[in-house]
C-alpha cells in the first residue's frame, strides 16, 4: 500500500508513522513548506496515480501578505495550481478531502451536528455582543469555561503561546472585551475524566484521560493516566453517525464524562494529534491506526 503525507516537514506524526510503518506500507511525505517542481497536462499521467491513500494532514499556511502585485499574482496563480494538483487524486483516496476537513473543524457545525446524531453537548454560545455573552453566564450561575473557536496557540516576539480552556470567575473577568473578540463559552461540566478518540475508516478506539486540571493539555500533561476503553453504545453509535455525516475518514475528538457518567462531546479535530498516547497505552493507537488504514482498502 502506497500512502502520501501532505504536511509540513517540521511534522513530528508524520515523521512517527514513517518510522513505524510495517513493511506492508510505503510512506512518502510531501511537505508544502518546500516549494516542489509539478506539471499538469492533458498527456500526463498523474502524478499520485500510483497511491491508495493521500493524507492530508498539516500543510504549511503561509499567512504572509504578498506586498507587491507581482507577489499577489504568483500567491495567488500557486495556490489555484495546488488545488488542480490534489484535485488530480480521486475523492475516495482522500484522508480527508480538505474541504471536509475546512467544514469539519467548525466548532459551531460540529456541536449541532453532534446534537443532530444524539450525542449531549454542553449548553454553549458563541458571541461577540457582551449583554449575550452576560445573559448566558448569570442563567448558568457563571459555572462556564471560554475557549477559542479557532486558535489553539499564537506566536508572538519569537516564542508560542497555547490558550487554554480557562473557568469563567466573575470576580477577574472584563466582560466588555467580548465585544474585541468573538468567544465560545459553554456550560463547565463537572468532570470525572476526559477521553481523546481515533476514528479510521469507520472503527474507532476511546481511550480515557484520568486526572489532570480543567484543560488536560496544561502542565505538558502531567500526572494523566490513560486507559483504553469501551464507550457504551449509543455514544458510539452517535459518534460514528458524527463521522459520516461529515464525510471523513479519519478525525481525533475529544469527550467528557461528568460525576454521573453521562457523556459530553466537546469537538472534533481533523487532524488532532493522537501519537502521544501510545507510550502509555503500549502502541495501541498507532496499532489500530495501521490495522484500520489497511482495512480500509
Amino acid at each position: 500500500m502506497n500512502l502520501v503525507i501532505w504536511s509540513n516537514s517540521s511534522d513530528a506524526t508524520a515523521a512517527y508513522i514513517i518510522e513505524r510503518a510495517p513493511s506492508w506500507l510505503s510512506c512518502q511525505q510531501v511537505n508544502t513548506d518546500v516549494e516542489h517542481l509539478f506539471t499538469i497536462g492533458s498527456d500526463i499521467v498523474p502524478i499520485f496515480s500510483n497511491i491508495d491513500i493521500i493524507w492530508y494532514r498539516r500543510p504549511f499556511e503561509n499567512k504572509a501578505s504578498p506586498v507587491t502585485v507581482g507577489e499577489r499574482l504568483k500567491s495567488a496563480e500557486l495556490e489555484e495550481a495546488l488545488w488542480n494538483l490534489m484535485l488530480q487524486v480521486p475523492f475516495e483516496k482522500w484522508m480527508n478531502f480538505p474541504t471536509c476537513n475546512w467544514l469539519a473543524d467548525k466548532k459551531a457545525h460540529q456541536l449541532m451536528t453532534a446534537d443532530e446524531c444524539g450525542l449531549r453537548t454542553p449548553e454553549w454560545i458563541i458571541t461577540n455582543e457582551v449583554n449575550r455573552a452576560t445573559s448566558f453566564l448569570v442563567e448558568h450561575d457563571w459555572d462556564c469555561i471560554v475557549k477559542p473557536i479557532d486558535c489553539g496557540y499564537i506566536k508572538h516576539k519569537g516564542g508560542i503561546y497555547h490558550i487554554y480552556t480557562n473557568k469563567l470567575e466573575r470576580t477577574d473577568v472584563d466582560l466588555s472585551l467580548i465585544s474585541l473578540c468573538p468567544s465560545l463559552i459553554q456550560k463547565k461540566i463537572d468532570k470525572s475524566y476526559d477521553v481523546r478518540t481515533v476514528f479510521l475508516n469507520g472503527q474507532s478506539i476511546f481511550i480515557g484521560l484520568y486526572g489532570g486540571s480543567l484543560d488536560v493539555r496544561r502542565d505538558e500533561m502531567k500526572g494523566i493516566d490513560y486507559k483504553v476503553i469501551v464507550p457504551p453504545a449509543c455514544i458510539l453509535d452517535g459518534y460514528h453517525s458524527l463521522m459520516k455525516r461529515a464525510k471523513l475518514r479519519f478525525c481525533t475528538s475529544d469527550f467528557v464524562v461528568d460525576k454521573d457518567g453521562s457523556w459530553f462531546f466537546l469537538e472534533n479535530n481533523a487532524n488532532g494529534q493522537w501519537v502521544w498516547m501510545d507510550e502509555f497505552v503500549k502502541y495501541r493507537v498507532s496499532d489500530f491506526f495501521f490495522e484500520n488504514l489497511r482495512s480500509g482498502q
